[in-house]
């Protein structure tokens, strides 16, 4: 997959997700993803949410929009990411 995501970039997306979550109750789809982060297309945001996701910090079902879920639900440590 060549380089790691930049770790302030993850950041981004994950704090996009968990912010989402929160006001609305059900999980972002790539595109709103790519719109709340200025991502340039739904590959980097998948990208990012695949980090996330083999990091432990959000779980998904694949092929399915709408799924995300966050894994831990508060983290401030930089060293997540």
């Amino acid at each position: 997959m060549g380089n790691p995501p930049r770790p302030n970039k993850k950041m981004l997306v994950y704090n996009f997700i968990k912010d989402f979550l929160d006001k609305r109750e059900y999980a972002p789809t790539l595109s709103e993803i790519c719109a709340g982060c200025g991502l340039s297309g739904k590959s980097h945001a998948d990208y990012y949410v695949q980090a996330l996701r083999s990091d432990g910090l959000i779980s998904f079902e694949d092929k399915k929009i709408r799924t995300i879920r966050l894994v831990q639900k508060e983290t401030n440590d930089e060293e997540d990411f």
